[in-house]
């Protein structure tokens, strides 16, 4: 595997707390240019970060708990692979959890931010996606379903929403790189946030946001294998197209 990112942002954090080498190997996982099957060298870790074997064998079962990394006995820690009917299982609690919290009345504060949320997307409806930045309409989407995840006044639905943006985050990317489906979704997204605050049929509208990102999962599933197998080749890095195979039910 390759470190460098993750030997920059040690070099910024070097408080050893077990939580912060777990957030510093969370951020690496969810944010590098990983391969999905990779092994996950506990020893080599350790030895980028600056810490003994065992906060990194503990943020990988923590990492494990929550479907980013897969376990296997006696052979170790490695990238979670995409699965097609994992991500739609996803995609569908989402659905159940968002539609629920979003026909809560937001507070003034969050109508505020909600307003703000409604101009980015409009002024971004149409142009090219700034990837990786906390502007861009990526991180914007993923604070979105938080915020009215926590208008559900429930940590559960919090916790379930966290876990899919973190689960899902390599696929919200590639429909914000995607220009047909950024557009569909700023309109989407604009029609929700209008709803929300003026008054309307939030339901329905998360509904067809979530109808439009399910419907491309297949091709943006492949479309993440392919930037995978590109990654592997240039990097010279092996890459085991058989098990990363999307399933189907």
């Amino acid at each position: 595997m390759q470190y460098e990112t993750l030997k920059l942002r040690r070099q910024k954090e070097t408080d050893d707390r077990p939580d912060v080498i777990y957030a510093l190997l969370k951020d690496y996982i969810i944010n590098g240019t990983n391969i999905p099957g990779e092994r996950l060298n506990i020893v080599e870790l350790a030895d980028v970060l600056k810490v003994s074997l065992t906060p990194v064998r503990e943020a990988l079962i923590r990492l494990t708990s929550e479907r980013l990394v897969t376990s296997v006995p006696n052979k170790g820690f490695f990238l979670k692979s995409p699965l097609l009917e994992e991500l739609l299982q996803l995609h569908e609690l989402a659905t159940v959890v968002l539609g629920t919290c979003a026909g809560k009345q937001p507070q003034a504060s969050i109508r505020g931010q909600m307003q703000a949320w409604k101009q980015q997307f409009e002024t971004m409806s149409g142009q090219t996606a700034r990837l990786g930045t906390d502007t861009d309409l990526t991180g914007t989407m993923e604070a979105l379903w938080l915020a009215i995840a926590a208008l559900g006044g429930n940590l559960e639905f919090r916790e379930i929403i966290q876990n899919f943006n973190d689960r899902t985050h390599f696929i919200t990317i590639l429909e914000v790189d995607d220009p047909e489906i950024r557009e569909a979704l700023s309109s989407h997204l604009t029609r929700l946030l209008d709803a929300m605050i003026e008054g309307g049929s939030t339901r329905d509208a998360v509904h067809e946001i979530f109808a439009l990102k399910t419907s491309a999962l297949p091709r943006l599933v492949m479309e993440s294998l392919a930037r995978s197998f590109g990654i592997a080749h240039a990097s010279g890095r092996p890459f085991q197209a058989a098990s990363l195979r999307p399933k189907v039910a």
